[in-house]
């Protein structure tokens, strides 16, 4: 990771808190048909139906509609008469207002005086931009998955992702919270990766090794800053 020029961010779970945003939007959807059931259970289920779709081969969707597919699914799985376009509204809006975690604005200033900084999520464009504006810094390139036209863990998400900065693997450090789409996928792409392990996950089986592992972004901070040449009292603000 010595001598890169770009830090490449991550966003949901990253730089943004999804708390538990996503489980109260799946409870505002369902409660409409269920007197009662586990919204978090029925949250990790779609979650997964969610993944899938996003592995799929075929046309590029972006992830509103895959929210769509996704709901749908459910409902068949489930027994419920509803409709899916009109009843993804409640996930739709909760999309949008999420909250950037503490440590963000403050590592990324940090890392901004010694290289580019972006974002590449898997995310469309309107809610990524609505929560990163959240964030009192500037971002040298925003990428959505909208905008790349694919999605992580795909070589063709960190391919284009690489187009768009016009920089090689070798030139970036990709930081990010999942093992499956952001470790696997940016070391699939020869990009350094910091797994952000806030929650002190075990490693999963079979996922490749990080090229080191940060339990918040100070910690991710201080160990590029330490790699460029810099300490973190050089930089304090």
């Amino acid at each position: 990771m010595k001598g890169f020029r770009a830090v490449i961010f991550d966003a949901f779970g990253t730089l943004i808190d999804t708390k538990d945003g996503s489980v109260r939007a799946t409870q505002a959807i369902f409660s409409r048909y269920l007197p009662s059931f586990d919204a978090a259970a029925v949250y990790a289920r779609w979650k997964t139906i969610h993944r899938g779709l996003i592995r799929s081969p075929g046309p590029f969707r972006n992830e509103a509609e895959i929210f769509i597919a996704g709901l749908g699914t459910l409902f068949t799985e489930m027994g419920i008469p509803g409709d899916p376009v009109r009843d993804i509204r409640p996930m739709l809006e909760s999309l949008m207002t999420r909250t950037p975690y503490e440590d963000a604005a403050r590592a990324i200033e940090k890392l901004r005086t010694v290289a580019r900084v972006c974002v590449a999520s898997n995310s469309d464009d309107a809610p990524l931009l609505a929560n990163l504006h959240r964030i009192p810094v500037t971002f040298d390139v925003v990428l959505s998955s909208e905008k790349l036209r694919a999605y992580k863990p795909s070589g063709r998400f960190f391919e284009g992702v690489l187009a768009e900065i016009g920089l090689s693997p070798r030139e970036v450090v990709y930081v990010g919270d999942s093992q499956e789409e952001d470790v696997v996928g940016a070391q699939n792409a020869q990009i350094p990766v910091v797994w952000l392990n806030r929650t002190s996950h075990t490693p999963l089986p079979g996922i490749p090794s990080p090229q080191f592992t940060a339990q918040n972004l100070d910690e991710c901070s201080e160990c590029l800053l330490s790699r460029q040449g810099f300490d973190q009292d050089d930089l304090r603000t």
